[in-house]
């Protein structure tokens, strides 16, 4: 079967604008965590709300990248895909190895290094990375059906459901054989290990690249993207009214429902938001430095408690300030890393 005609579009703004929010609020959040004595609840609020709308949004966001190259392209370029998804694993080896010996107290042994490289030991504010990985992995070694699955989008949002009940329904039983906690932990989670299991948030995945393979910037399909907004802060409210809560480990259906429900909500204000010329710019920068602000906020964050300062002991002045700096740097580590990679790439 022919590939399907590639499409030519224009750079998605309000998707680089998305993926800059999460990174903003899990900056805040990260801050929040180590550094605030959490005095005061409207503060406190955002380590919550980092906390419940993050990850998803940056696994959605992720999707829709993936979808577009689809729609793009026809096919993705497996040896460039291949290169970037080295190049984030190679990024987690590196912050989880600084984090392991921070809290180790001291350089790594093989043993330790040789647990972080084959996720045996996923390390706290690491262990999100990997999945990012094998979503691509997955996308590649099964790409021709998952391509006919996303010219279906409904049936492909079914198969997200099944996927995530299956994922559900694997947690709850045991693992009790050679490696079993291991591959537990990465497929759909383990306490101690990890949190965000391959198999238990690869419906969000699917369902971005669902999105963003059908994503048209001429219309914005807007009237479907206020349609799914509306749907899941109504699903949310109703869940929890319910009595279900918000467990982002395993994930709970609310928790879904809200990464996903800010997800919409930020594209359907975006041409609002684009109005606003300073704020469009900044979040478009974090968004599309996304790597480059989880390294190196992670390093200086836990870094600077584990040397500087003491654990959660700073007002609310002092964290904003602390969020500001911590923004700045990076924003000034970025064009040294690329000025080093540029020189390293020409050796």
């Amino acid at each position: 079967m022919a590939n399907p005609k590639p499409v030519t579009l224009k750079r998605d703004l309000s998707l680089d604008f998305l993926k800059g929010t999460s990174v903003f609020f899990m900056v805040l959040t990260h801050v929040n965590a180590w550094y605030y004595t959490h005095a005061k609840a409207w503060l406190s609020f955002f380590t919550l709300w980092g906390a419940s709308i993050c990850y998803v949004t940056f696994v959605f966001a992720y999707g829709i990248g993936y979808g577009k190259q689809l729609k793009r392209k026809g096919e993705l370029n497996t040896a460039l895909t291949i290169k970037r998804l080295g190049a984030l694993l190679l990024g987690y080896y590196f912050v989880a190895s600084w984090l392991t010996s921070i809290w180790e107290g001291g350089i790594l042994n093989l043993k330790e290094f040789l647990q972080i490289i084959f996720f045996i030991n996923l390390p706290s504010y690491t262990e999100f990375l990997p999945t990012f990985v094998f979503f691509g992995l997955l996308l590649l070694a099964f790409q021709k059906p998952i391509q006919k699955l996303l010219k279906q989008p409904v049936m492909a949002a079914l198969v997200g459901v099944l996927i995530y009940a299956l994922a559900s329904y694997l947690y709850q039983l045991p693992w009790n054989f050679p490696a079993g906690d291991v591959l537990k932990g990465l497929l759909v989670g383990l306490d101690g290990l990890n949190r965000w299991g391959i198999l238990s948030y690869f419906p969000v995945f699917l369902w971005g690249t669902t999105w963003g393979s059908h994503f048209d910037p001429a219309d914005q399909t807007g009237k479907l993207k206020y349609l799914l907004f509306f749907a899941g802060v109504v699903g949310f409210f109703a869940l929890i009214k319910s009595g279900y809560l918000s467990e982002r480990w395993p994930p709970s259906i609310a928790y879904l429902l809200w990464g996903l429900s800010y997800s919409f909500g930020v594209l359907v204000l975006w041409p609002g938001i684009e109005k606003f010329k300073k704020l469009a710019q900044f979040g478009i920068y974090l968004g599309r430095n996304a790597f480059d602000y989880f390294i190196w906020h992670t390093i200086i964050i836990i870094s600077s408690v584990a040397f500087l300062i003491p654990y959660r002991s700073w007002s609310e002045i002092p964290v904003l300030l602390s969020l500001a700096v911590v923004l700045t740097l990076i924003a000034g580590i970025i064009p040294l890393r690329l000025r080093l990679l540029k020189y390293l790439t020409n050796l």
